[in-house]
């Protein structure tokens, strides 16, 4: 394992934000400033953003799925069925839009535990917005039609840690 990165938060989000930014080109994807966390980094039709927290210390990838879902309760079923087969991350759904979450532990922050959750996070958002559009209607949450969305609040998500 790499070495841990010291306590301050603005270390801990300067070495996320580094280690991101290096992963990704590594992996031919692009980082972009993001309004609605630190990071963004897209992957095919999907994105993922980067937060980084200071209490509880945690970076917390998440990802919009689709956008403008109705209530279902075979949505909820279905995404219910995802969460159990991930190993670690869930999907659930909040003020419209299906969302992926993924949360990196930073105490004692590793890199190669961010790593590991950016590989899942880009690579599950990518396959999933397009099967959960089409299984359950909405829009892609990023795409030639996307409009502006905001984070789900943390405070609102139910952390599981």
């Amino acid at each position: 394992m790499g070495a841990a990165v010291p306590d301050e938060p603005e270390c801990l989000h300067a070495e996320a934000v580094a280690i991101t930014t290096a992963w990704a080109a590594a992996n031919g994807l692009a980082t972009a400033p993001a309004a609605l966390a630190d990071l963004s980094v897209g992957s095919g039709s999907a994105i993922v953003y980067l937060r980084v927290l200071d209490e509880p210390p945690l970076i917390d990838l998440i990802s919009p799925l689709v956008r403008d879902v109705g209530f279902d309760p075979e949505l909820h079923e279905a995404l219910g069925a995802i969460t159990r087969r991930m190993l670690i991350g869930r999907v659930y759904c909040t003020d419209r839009t299906i969302w992926a979450s993924c949360p990196v532990l930073a105490r004692p922050f590793q890199p190669e535990h961010l790593m590991i959750a950016l590989s899942l996070m880009t690579g599950l958002a990518d396959d999933l917005d397009d099967e959960l559009a089409d299984r359950f209607g909405g829009m892609r949450a990023i795409g030639d039609e996307a409009g502006p969305h905001a984070v789900p609040d943390r405070d609102r998500i139910g952390m599981y840690l």
